[in-house]
Formats: C-alpha cells, structure tokens, sequence
C-alpha cells in the first residue's frame, strides 16, 4: 500500500515537474519565433517601402525637392529597419517613454554644440556617444523642430533633447549658484 502511494506521489509529482520545463520549453521558443517573425516582417515592409519609392522615382519625372523627399522617407525606414540594442537610436515622439521600465531623462542641446542635463551640466563628447549617440543630434526636425527623442536600451533610458537657440555660456549666464559651488 505504501509503495503504491509513494508510486502515485511520485508519479504526480513528475507529471508536474515535467509540465512546468516543458512549459518553459515552448514559451521560449514561442518568444524566440515571435521576435525572428517580426524582424522579417520589419525587413519585408522596409523593403516594399524603398521598392514603392523607388518605383515611383522611375516612373515619373520628380524635382530635386521631392527626390530628396523620397531619399528621407527611404532612410527613416531603413533606420527603423536596423535599429540596434547595442547602441542609441532615435525613436518618435510616440514612442518617448512608452516602455515602462525605462527612465525618462531630459537633456539641453545648446546652438554652440554643448549637450547638457537638467542641471546644466555638460555632458562630456565620450559620454554623449554612449548615452544619446552622436548622430542623434543631425536629427532635429525630423519629427519635431525643436526636440530629438532617442533610446537607449543597454541603459534602459529614453532621452528626450530639447534645442536651445542661445550658446551654454548664455543659457547659464545668471545660474544661480550654492554657496559651496562658488568655493
């Protein structure tokens, strides 16, 4: 009777065992197929959309305004296309802060190229390529005149750069200043 018991308990307790790894198992595998998938249908739209603009190009005659027009339209998809957790990229306005387990950080890019955080203080040129990447900041008026948003996921942080007409030195002309920092 015991050996029976011990038998069904262990036999129970496998069926178990065996269904929570093969449940780890196959979610796994579902999260690798549904990245793969989506990264092929990422590329398969980019593609159609470069062969539509191209299409386009040759088909009809274009002025140089809208040629260039096209060439844009063409890079922002391809950019889309390779964007790359290993290094920051710029994302849309939309896309500012919609992943919940990252941080949120406002930076000032001034008209005399000096990047800083909310503190006014400067970020150094080594930091801003892996904090924001150097290219970013060729991106404003993309989406907005005025504001530049990129991520970075190896810091889990989305960036929001807002653009100062005025140079650094103006902006922090009046700065107050605590009485231990003019020491």
């Amino acid at each position: 009777m015991k050996n029976s018991i011990a038998g069904v308990i262990g036999f129970v307790v496998g069926c178990a065992v065996g269904a929570c790894a093969a449940r780890r198992y196959f979610l796994a595998e579902l999260e690798r197929t549904l990245a793969e998938e989506t990264a092929k249908i990422r590329e398969q739209r980019a593609k159609e959309r470069r062969a539509k603009a191209t299409q386009t190009l040759n088909t009809s005659e274009k002025s140089k305004k809208e040629i260039d027009n096209y060439s844009e339209i063409i890079d922002e998809y391809y950019s889309e296309m390779v964007r790359s957790p290993d290094r920051p990229y710029v994302i849309s306005p939309d896309e500012f802060g919609e992943e919940y387990e990252y941080e949120t950080i406002s930076l000032t890019y001034y008209a005399d190229g000096v990047l800083a955080d909310d503190n006014d203080d400067v970020i150094k040129d080594d930091e801003i390529e892996k904090t924001v990447g150097r290219d970013s900041l060729d991106h404003f008026g993309e989406y907005e005149d005025d504001s530049v948003f990129v991520r970075n996921e190896s810091r889990k942080c989305d960036f929001e750069i807002l653009l100062d007409l005025r140079t650094y030195a103006e902006a922090t002309k009046y700065k107050p200043r605590l009485p231990e920092e003019d020491q």
